[in-house]
């Protein structure tokens, strides 16, 4: 079968890049492993570090045997900009001239975000009989209505309906809707006016077990950031877009400071990294580390005592992917987050939850962390037995190429 996925803001696996892949990049690996012919379709730019992929000429085939393609769009160089807003459009424009040309696939999965490319392949899908499926992986426009002050974001549907109209439009028209979290395909079905049918479905992130890490290269990392025996090292990875809060976590390490046990390791690159730093200044506990590659990200799991999971208070986050990461190495968490990711927490005994922005209660949540390794190991435990149970990447990755499979040969 022929798969077309349509995702931006992912990782690419570039020659010699090293990137950890997400979850359209491992789905695709799977696929193409399954011997179905798979094209992803996805941005110029680089999300993450704000600057244009270093593109072969033409089409990228990924190791796993894939097509990439890659459609053309202005850099950006805030996520909260109209140069982004611009960039979104002006992909889905590219996908809109490009995709025409290629043979017809026989199934369309597309990540929402973003507005424009969702509703190009629910409109292309539709004019030509293809089943689409819209994959929920943040809830836009409902992310924009944060931006306004704290007493107008009841009026975020108003002031952003033209983007509610195009989300509606799009959820409308999608053969079926996936979402990462329960929470998220309530929304969408919500958007779209209708009760969960058949093509609805929830997949969650899936992670991959931890690739093997020397004892060397973990020294080296260790002796980098100025980690001792006996240390408690808690780990932040991830964008440091609006919705993080490493403000909060930055003020309960300040709290901390008279303890030269507890080290935080804050990981990632985006908008508010300058602020951060800034905010940090002076502080002999926390370490940043710029955007890291897999390899790294594998070594840092195996430095870490606890995994931060810090959200604004408000944030629409749910089941983020950061969750399965932390859970792959057997990390207990610390949750500053509400909702489903608290009930997996409660319910395999993996995480402790603090309250979101409250770094006073952040701070007490380290120490009662730090001060019992009974606990520690404890919820580590839990961690592992949840990834390893539910969230393994063997796990969730053949019942979604499976899902995607039945959808293709019931067409639309």
């Amino acid at each position: 079968m022929r798969f077309w996925l349509i995702t931006v803001g992912e990782p690419v696996p570039l020659p010699g890049a090293g990137e950890r892949l997400w979850r359209t990049g491992v789905l695709a690996q799977h696929l193409a492993r399954a011997g179905h012919q798979v094209t992803w379709w996805t941005s110029v730019v680089d999300h993450f570090r704000k600057r244009f992929h270093p593109l072969p000429e033409g089409p990228l085939t990924a190791e796993s045997g894939y097509q990439i393609r890659f459609l053309a769009g202005r850099l950006y160089r805030r996520n909260l900009s109209l140069d982004r807003l611009r960039n979104h459009r002006e992909v889905a424009r590219a996908f809109r001239r490009e995709a025409p040309r290629l043979p017809l696939p026989d199934l369309i999965l597309c990540s929402l975000p973003t507005l424009e490319l969702s509703a190009a392949a629910v409109r292309f899908g539709a004019e030509r009989e293809l089943p689409v499926l819209l994959d929920i992986r943040d809830l836009w426009p409902d992310v924009f209505y944060q931006v306004l002050p704290q007493g107008l974001q009841r009026l975020g549907p108003l002031v952003f309906a033209p983007f509610v109209r195009e989300a509606r439009t799009a959820l409308r028209g999608a053969t079926g809707l996936l979402a990462v979290s329960q929470t998220y395909l309530d929304w969408g079905l919500r958007l779209a006016g209708r009760a969960a049918g058949p093509r609805d479905q929830v997949i969650t992130h899936g992670y991959p077990r931890p690739r093997p890490v020397t004892e060397e290269a973990v020294a080296t990392l260790q002796a980098a950031l100025g980690v001792r025996p006996g240390m408690t090292v808690l780990w932040f990875v991830g964008s440091f877009a609006r919705h993080a809060d490493l403000g909060t976590v930055i003020d309960a390490a300040r709290r901390l400071s008279g303890r030269d046990d507890l080290l935080f390791v804050l990981s990632g690159a985006g908008d508010r990294e300058r602020e951060w730093r800034e905010r940090a200044a002076g502080l002999a506990n926390v370490r940043f580390t710029g955007w890291v590659d897999g390899a790294t990200i594998a070594t840092l799991g195996r430095i870490a005592s606890a995994g931060l999971v810090s959200y604004t208070p408000g944030a629409t986050m749910s089941l983020t992917n950061k969750l399965f990461e932390y859970m792959s190495t057997g990390l207990p968490l610390v949750l500053g987050v509400r909702g489903e990711a608290e009930t997996i927490a409660r319910k395999w005994g993996c995480g402790l939850v603090y309250q979101p922005g409250d770094a006073a209660d952040l701070a007490q949540t380290v120490k009662t962390l730090a001060d019992d390794p009974a606990l520690r190991r404890r919820l580590g435990e839990g961690s592992l037995r949840a990834f390893r149970t539910e969230f393994d990447e063997s796990i969730i990755y053949p019942r979604f190429v499976s899902l995607l499979e039945l959808e293709a040969r019931r067409g639309r």
